[in-house]
């Protein structure tokens, strides 16, 4: 998740996604592959918070926006961490401010915040632009993103922009819930991670951090009320990865090349590998035993741009040799295969 974040969907033919898909190319494959993955059934929950001078600031600009691109009028949702703006359906808005944002953020903090991470949901309410097709999308964001994008983070406005998948006709229903949900818990992961101090928006964050943070998220449901789920769950689907990687004897990225190149989630013969193995480096990061190795690392982040910084020898301060977490890293999926 860079600056902005695309993620193009796709929908896959069967079972675990694809080899050598693109990072573009990788969440639709990944969501059609996780059963059980849809929106909740949930009522609403009312906003606690009125809108104040700078938040009616954005929704003018976010209306400003939406009339360039030829949309409008726009409708409102408010949670109370969230707000919501754009013109899907009632029922499509509430249900992603409502029933996914809010418990996520909720969530979130409480399973960072146990573990002795310093987050907490930031006093202004965070954008969700829901939008009601791919068409919508298109214009808002003011490029061809691809048929099969379904939504995106994007760090320089700090919004989170999605749009309801269940409009594409040539992908079943219960496929594009799944769509709409995993793309929307990785979303807003991303987003909460730059919300609430886990992560410094101006930091230099490499994209094995951000994409493997949102990897050990998107599969949350929201009966976990606390992120409980989040360090117990096995993501089979990253996991999967890596044993195919092995079947087929290909070599892991190393962690010292995953932590300065994040050109390798854009690569289509290395996204998928990326993103598995950054999953697992945060899984582990995020045990015990490498928790405030962890903690002290993220806190020492430099701010991007800044000159003669070298990422590995940063890591490396902080989480000691690269070369032996790699090694535990191999240990740890191991371990996991296991269970």
């Amino acid at each position: 998740m860079r600056k902005p974040s695309h993620w193009v969907l796709e929908a896959i033919r069967s079972g675990v996604p694809g080899r050598l898909l693109s990072r573009r190319r990788w969440l639709t494959g990944a969501a059609l592959a996780f059963p059980g993955l849809a929106w909740p059934a949930w009522g609403q929950a009312p906003s606690k918070r009125s809108t104040d001078a700078s938040e009616q600031a954005l929704i003018e600009r976010v209306q400003d926006t939406a009339r360039k691109a030829g949309l409008g009028p726009l409708r409102s949702r408010t949670s109370e961490h969230f707000l919501g703006l754009g013109n899907a359906p009632p029922r499509f808005q509430s249900e992603a401010v409502e029933k996914v944002c809010e418990p996520l953020a909720r969530a979130f903090v409480t399973h960072f915040g146990e573990r002795g991470f310093p987050v907490d949901l930031p006093k202004h309410r965070m954008t969700v632009v829901t939008l009601k097709d791919h068409a919508s999308y298109r214009a808002y964001i003011g490029q061809d993103p691809g048929p099969d994008v379904g939504g995106q983070y994007d760090l320089e406005t700090n919004q989170l922009v999605v749009f309801d998948f269940r409009t594409r006709p040539d992908v079943p229903a219960e496929k594009a819930e799944r769509v709409n949900t995993l793309t929307l818990v990785h979303e807003t992961t991303h987003m909460l991670s730059f919300n609430t101090g886990l992560l410094a928006r101006e930091a230099d964050v490499p994209a094995c951090i951000s994409e493997g943070l949102a990897t050990y998220v998107e599969l949350w449901k929201p009966s976990d009320r606390r992120g409980r789920g989040f360090d117990r769950t096995t993501n089979i689907h990253r996991l999967q990865v890596l044993i195919d990687a092995g079947a087929d004897e290909v070599p892991w990225i190393s962690l010292t090349k995953l932590v300065a190149d994040d050109g390798l989630f854009d690569k289509p013969e290395t996204a998928q590998l990326a993103y598995a193995e950054s999953w697992l480096l945060v899984h582990r990061l995020m045990t015990p035993a490498w928790r405030s190795k962890f903690q002290a690392y993220l806190a020492g982040l430099p701010r991007a741009g800044e000159a003669k910084r070298d990422r590995v020898a940063d890591a490396e301060a902080r989480l000691g040799s690269l070369g032996n977490l790699d090694k535990e890293l191999k240990r740890h999926a191991r371990d996991l295969l296991r269970r």
